[in-house]
């Protein structure tokens, strides 16, 4: 799930939007990834991502929390998931940094300001598009996956 960075330093491995209510069909996986970047990942790779974080949501709420999962860590990856609204989900994958020493420095990364981060990304999306679920009623599902594109490739996410 590493993409190929410099190691030493805090860098995004993906970003995401993706609703797990859509496609749950064999072959249809794809469905429920409404924008992904980098924008040129392989597609099998953003469903084995966007499945395993469907996974995670999914496995959370079976302890009947009233609080959605928001964060995963793992050695070399830090996930941060927002709930958006109507099952929609934005997901960040941040590289945690390797010093040189060959340790993975997880304490470089603060959860709370990549959320931060994550719900202003969104509250300026919502500012300019609207509420998510009622662009997908109003809509249809490809024009907003087109409306999200517009948006999110606007956003420099490598600067």
């Amino acid at each position: 799930m590493r993409n190929e960075t410099s190691s030493n330093q805090i860098s995004l491995a993906y970003f995401f939007i993706f609703n797990p209510d859509y496609g749950q069909k064999e072959g249809k996986e794809a469905e429920k990834i409404f924008y992904y970047y980098p924008v040129d990942e392989k597609i099998e790779k953003q469903i084995r991502i966007a499945g395993f974080c469907a996974g995670m949501i999914k496995f959370t709420q079976t302890f009947k929390s009233n609080k959605p999962c928001e964060f995963v860590h793992t050695e070399k990856i830090r996930m941060i998931f927002n709930e958006l609204g109507d099952n929609f989900w934005m997901v960040i994958g941040l590289n945690v940094p390797l010093s040189l020493d060959k340790v993975y420095e997880n304490d470089l990364l603060s959860d709370q300001i990549y959320m931060s981060i994550l719900k202003k990304i969104f509250n300026y999306y919502r500012l300019f598009n609207g509420n998510i679920g009622d662009s997908l009623r109003l809509i249809g599902i490809d024009k907003l996956k087109e409306k999200m594109k517009l948006f999110f490739d606007d956003v420099k996410f490598n600067k």
